[in-house]
């Protein structure tokens, strides 16, 4: 629980900073999604459910500080959180092929579905002519900072079962 909440607050942390810091210092107008990243990392200590949750929750903190679209960023990082997740069990503190897949496969996810409800709200957008290369430079973002959330995760992870084992006796 004491794990969750921790979750909590960096994602709480990473979006007042995705939306105030960062957007002062972007790359052709482009910035690294906190959000994606922390999701994933907390999913992949945390399992399907327990990464659907914090998602769902991160989506709509973000969907409602942004009011862009309400709904496509909870959706996305629900999706988001329940696909990395179920990568629990595959993923090893020592394997970080799995978290550049699930950043790939996320950013791609989660761009589309902004994509998708733009036009189904009829806002009027079109394809913007350098939206693949805009995609790919958050990518490239969201690759080169995933190691450090994926180390804050992982020395929370191991400090909360140090603590429980510790608590409740076990070895």
């Amino acid at each position: 629980m004491m794990f969750f909440f921790s979750g909590l607050i960096i994602m709480i942390i990473s979006i007042i900073v995705q939306g105030s810091l960062l957007s002062k210092i972007s790359w052709n107008g482009v910035i690294p999604d906190l959000t994606l990243i922390v999701v994933i990392s907390f999913a992949l200590h945390s399992g399907e459910s327990r990464g659907s949750v914090f998602g769902f929750i991160a989506g709509m903190l973000q969907d409602f500080i942004s009011l862009k679209s309400l709904g496509a960023c909870c959706i996305s990082k629900t999706s988001t959180g329940f696909l990395a997740g179920h990568f629990k069990d595959n993923f090893s503190n020592s394997n970080l092929l799995t978290p550049v897949i699930l950043i790939i496969i996320s950013t791609c996810i989660n761009e589309s579905v902004h994509l998708l409800f733009y036009f189904a709200l009829g806002t009027g957008r079109v394809l913007p002519p350098d939206f693949v290369e805009k995609v790919l430079i958050q990518l490239l973002l969201n690759l080169i900072l995933t190691p450090f959330f994926l180390i804050l995760f992982i020395n929370l992870s191991k400090l909360f079962s140090q603590r429980y084992k510790t608590r409740y006796n076990y070895e």
